[in-house]
């Protein structure tokens, strides 16, 4: 595979999910929040839908979808704050198996994208170019002066249509891709590219996007954020970008990249967190001006801003899921961090209820301190602030005060009430009063996110590991495998490595039982089965009234 081939592949998996910050006339506007973030459902399929591009001059959505094998443009016109249904361009914009993608639009009749230049030996990934005709855009075409043999994309051009930065690999010292710019003259014709230094690291910096022509957003995976790829923000200032400030409540141990506004009232971005339809994802966000308790005059009024890290919960949970009398349903209750012990119900109704689930859950939260920063503007006229947090709704709770900005700090959670079963929201409040005695607020509103690793329950004895399956001791019935089949395929999955197999029951009545199962087990697996009644141990996680109604198939592996 060329090296292209395999940068492009790379990145095509690496984009991803939630930004806070209103951007506009080259500076962060504070006292902004980001409200009701979802998936755009609309847009999203099974396959990676990335890189949304809003054409301002249209109202129109543009964005890039794997649905069919290969990236090809989709649309959707947005009026009125609603999406309409999603098309596929109908053009020769969209050229079959060229991956294009990444388009920018340098006016209501011009734009950027990247796209396959076929060279004598190779395909490469390059800048290309496409201009309207009869009002659809044409076949792309190579931009000549940036053309190179390698790995050229992610054009983002800057409002004027005067300024592109893009990311490549062809003028690094090695393999990563670096953030480079050109300037357009009056005819068109961009300049050599130069290479961004106060931005590019040893790693990788993709998909920028540009505000202004002095405010920059991009991802980057050299940045020791805490994902793989993390959203940055630069600001040129004097002709030199500003050292890169994270977007913290954004970045995640998820990669996050691809931004986008529209009409600076939208945040877009791409994700491949868990809970989409499939591979990467669009999201939407709302940006919302805080409101403020005594609005004053412009000169007066502070803008105050809250940026976090977003927390994470991983859980380690080992599982063993419990069949009840005739029932083919499981217990759900995978977020649960304590055992539940329910006796055997008396009644049918109730016997196929589930009866018991064995959980060992080992929680971390991370990071373990959250890096939080305050900020308000203008410093001279801020005579104090207070700063609140509320987990859940367990009410909010002071954190810290001053009387200057900008405030960074590490907040140990860990001595507030955050459990393992964690409440879904963090708020962090920040009230201030300016020299006039008018306070003006602004509000982070944080979800949690949850990463979840699930295994079966197994058994540690004599230093050997044993996989443990439950099922319910039927007695004097018939057992129908297909009701249970689908733990018979989990066990069909140690095929391989087996090495014994052991029925263990705690009550006679259950021998027939434990002999059904063995002849069933017994007609897929080929290892040594034995049947055996075992003895109620005080140690075990069920009661004793449950190992009278349960079945124990013990996998001991090579």
């Amino acid at each position: 595979m060329t090296l292209e081939k395999s940068v492009y592949k790379q990145h095509l998996q690496y984009y991803l999910i939630i930004i806070i910050a209103l951007i506009t006339n080259s500076s962060i506007l504070f006292g902004y929040s980001l409200i009701d973030i979802k998936a755009l459902e609309i847009l999203n399929t099974k396959k990676d839908d990335f890189a949304p591009s809003f054409n301002s001059f249209e109202q129109r959505l543009y964005f890039n979808s794997m649905s069919k094998g290969y990236s090809k443009f989709l649309y959707s016109d947005f009026l009125d704050d609603t999406f309409a249904l999603v098309a596929e361009y109908k053009s020769d914009l969209n050229q079959e198996k060229t991956n294009q993608n990444y388009i920018s639009f340098i006016s209501e009749n011009e734009a950027v994208l990247s796209s396959y230049r076929m060279d004598i030996a190779y395909p490469y990934i390059n800048l290309h170019k496409t201009h309207k005709e009869k009002n659809r855009f044409v076949k792309p075409y190579p931009i000549k002066e940036l053309e190179c043999d390698g790995f050229c994309a992610h054009p983002t051009v800057s409002p004027n249509g005067k300024t592109m930065i893009f990311s490549s690999n062809c003028y690094s010292n090695g393999d990563d891709t670096d953030l480079l710019f050109s300037q357009s003259d009056n005819s068109g014709n961009w300049s050599k590219p130069v290479l961004l230094a106060d931005l590019n690291t040893p790693d990788n910096e993709i998909t920028p996007y540009l505000v202004s022509s002095d405010t920059l957003l991009f991802a980057s995976n050299g940045m020791q954020g805490p994902g793989g790829y993390d959203i940055y923000m630069s600001i040129k200032i004097s002709g030199k970008w500003q050292t890169p400030r994270p977007i913290r409540e954004i970045n995640t141990p998820f990669d996050e990249s691809d931004p986008a506004l529209i009409n600076n009232d939208y945040f877009l971005f791409a994700s491949d967190r868990e809970g989409g339809k499939g591979g990467l994802d669009i999201y939407i966000s709302t940006i919302e001006k805080e409101k403020t308790d005594n609005p004053s005059n412009e000169e007066e009024e502070l803008e105050l801003s809250v940026m976090a890290q977003t927390l994470t919960i991983y859980k380690n949970i080992y599982l063993q899921r419990i069949l009840a009398g005739n029932s083919s349903e499981y217990y759900n209750a995978i977020d649960k961090d304590y055992v539940i012990d329910n006796e055997i119900a008396e009644n049918q109704a109730e016997a196929k209820s589930i009866i018991e689930l064995i959980v060992k859950d080992s929680s971390t939260i991370k990071p373990p301190k959250l890096d939080i920063r305050l900020n308000g503007a203008p410093v001279s006229e801020i005579k104090n602030w207070d700063c609140y947090f509320e987990i859940g709704n367990q009410g909010n709770r002071h954190f810290t005060s001053g009387n200057t900005f900008p405030f960074d700090t590490l907040w140990d959670y860990k001595h507030y009430a955050i459990r393992k079963e964690f409440e879904d929201s963090l708020k962090i409040s920040l009230y201030a009063e300016n020299k006039n005695q008018q306070t003006f607020s602004s509000l982070l509103k944080m979800n949690i996110s949850q990463s979840r690793t699930v295994s079966n329950y197994t058994h540690i004895e004599n230093g050997k590991k044993y996989y443990l399956f439950i099922l319910p001791a039927l007695v004097n019935q018939v057992i129908d495998a297909s009701k249970y089949q689908e733990i018979f395929d989990e066990i069909k999955q140690y095929q391989p490595i087996l090495k014994s197999i052991n029925i263990l029951y705690y009550n006679d009545n259950n021998s027939d039982c434990a002999n059904d199962y063995k002849n069933i087990i017994s007609a897929f697996a080929k290892t040594q089965i034995y049947t055996k009644k075992q003895e109620y141990d005080s140690q075990e996680l069920f009661s004793k009234t449950l190992s009278d109604k349960i079945i124990i198939i013990k996998i001991g592996i090579k």
